[in-house]
């Protein structure tokens, strides 16, 4: 049989917003939570795998190649203290700001303190570890995907912000190991445009001009958005 994408939304989700931000570095340390996230990878050529079993070689590997490419690198392993393992490297990534972006699996956020087996709390970690942490939601309509999506692009986008460094999704799962999805899903892809970026190009466009609640503007803001909405008929 052949083997094609993961049937998880959120797994699609991530793998969509990857590519469609040009991140194709993984490391990853195989496990139960996350073999969908990994399977689905795999068996795209846009990424670049590499394999390592011991979670904590593989965060360092991912420094040197995040450091060595100038690219994010995605780094992926099982949830309880495989997770623990990305400690020492991600504190090194945080303070060298490396765009380690660290998914870990998850079984059920509604385990967490009951006593289940290989189900630890990751709510919190040291602050010199991450810049930011997103808990994906379980997706069970289309409101939770929406969600799932601005979660993942927030995530991905902090890599680069500020002068970068590591970033945690925690990726639930529902383990269903099959792997028949052949196109992945049309996704929201939220840019981050700073005043050095190319901008996009909005000739010819349709434009419109939204201001919500703010202080009262100077003359010269007046002025340039005027101007603005002149020049682009907005």
């Amino acid at each position: 049989m052949e083997i094609f994408y993961s049937q998880e939304t959120n797994v699609l989700n991530l793998v969509a917003l990857l590519k469609a931000h040009h991140i194709r570095k993984v490391v990853a340390s195989p496990g139960t939570t996350d073999v969908n996230f990994i399977v689905s990878m795999q068996n795209d050529p846009f990424f670049e795998m590499y394999s390592c079993i011991d979670e904590r070689s593989a965060a360092f590997m991912a420094c040197g190649i995040a450091a060595e490419s100038r690219e994010p690198v995605v780094i992926t392993c099982t949830e309880s203290t495989a997770s623990r393992n990305y400690y020492p490297a991600l504190t090194e990534a945080y303070h060298r700001k490396l765009p380690i972006l660290a998914v870990t699996g998850l079984h059920d956020y509604r385990l967490i303190g009951n006593l289940e087996p290989q189900v630890i709390d990751r709510s919190e970690s040291p602050k010199d570890t991450f810049r930011l942490k997103v808990h994906l939601p379980l997706v069970n309509d289309e409101r939770s995907a929406k969600h799932s999506e601005y979660l993942i692009n927030k995530a991905i986008l902090e890599l680069c912000h500020h002068g970068g460094g590591p970033v945690h999704i925690n990726l639930p799962s529902l383990l269903n190991m099959t792997f028949t999805q052949k196109e992945l899903p049309k996704v929201r892809v939220i840019n981050r445009y700073m005043l050095d970026n190319e901008f996009p190009n909005i000739d010819g466009k349709k434009i419109a001009v939204f201001c919500g609640v703010h202080a009262i503007w100077s003359d010269d803001l007046v002025n340039a958005v005027e101007r603005f909405c002149s020049a682009y008929n907005s």
